[in-house]
């Protein structure tokens, strides 16, 4: 099974976007989009409980 992915608008940058299945290899974590975050049943549940 595939994965699908949501990325909201408000979250969405004016150039290009990255989501990261695995650690950076020099361990950044700041300001990293990360997969599971934009799962498209994790996006849905949290537009629910807005």
């Amino acid at each position: 099974m595939e994965d699908v992915y949501l990325v909201r608008f408000e979250d969405a940058p004016d150039t290009a976007m990255n989501l990261r299945y695995e650690p950076a290899a020099n361990n950044n974590r700041k300001n990293v989009n990360w997969h599971e975050e934009y799962l498209l049943d994790t996006v849905l549940d949290a537009l629910r409980s807005e």
